[in-house]
């Protein structure tokens, strides 16, 4: 299960455990900044999960995200 958690984080749950997969920010960096920079990159509300891969929005850029890995 992925989410966009806020404008500035996606955030991926192992549903059979029920733990954090992964945490990514919109700067590629995987953690979880609890204060983000207003003025940086933000995530598109939007998110399209295809097999094992999530694509996103930030601006005019797309990211192609492995659903396992947040790589």
């Amino acid at each position: 299960l992925v989410a966009r958690l806020g404008e500035h984080h996606l955030l991926a749950l192992d549903v059979a455990t029920g733990r954090t997969a992964w945490v990514l920010d919109a700067e590629k960096r995987p953690r979880f900044t609890p204060f983000p920079v207003p003025s940086g990159p933000r995530f598109g509300p939007h998110l399209l999960a295809a097999g094992d891969t999530v694509v996103t929005q930030l601006g005019n850029r797309r990211w192609a995200v492995s659903a396992a890995t947040g790589r």
